[in-house]
C-alpha cells in the first residue's frame, strides 16, 4: 500500500493548479516546466515560515518567468502569491 504525502498549502501553487485543472505537483511541474523538486522546496519553505534548511527559498527568475508565460499572471501578482512582494 503506497501512502501519499500531504499537500503543504501554497497560495501560488495551489491558484495555478485550481485554474488549470491540475490534479498534483506533478502535473503543476510538468505544465510550468519546472523540476518537482522545485515545487517541493516551495511548499516546504512555505509551510516552515519561509525557511529551507536554514536559508530562504526563493523563487528564481526562470520559474517567475515560466509561470508568467504559461498563466499569463502577472510578475508583481506572482511575487505576492508567493510571499515575495
Amino acid at each position: 500500500m503506497i501512502t501519499r504525502q500531504p499537500t503543504i498549502p501554497h497560495p501560488l501553487l495551489d491558484k495555478i493548479a485550481a485554474d488549470f485543472r491540475l490534479k498534483n505537483d506533478y502535473q503543476l511541474a510538468r505544465f510550468l516546466g519546472v523540476g518537482a523538486s522545485v515545487l517541493s522546496k516551495l511548499r516546504t519553505a512555505h509551510a516552515n515560515g519561509g525557511m529551507y534548511k536554514g536559508s530562504k527559498y526563493r523563487l528564481s527568475g526562470d520559474v517567475i518567468l515560466a509561470i508568467h508565460e504559461k498563466t499569463g499572471m502577472s510578475v508583481a501578482q506572482i511575487k505576492a502569491l508567493a510571499g515575495q512582494a
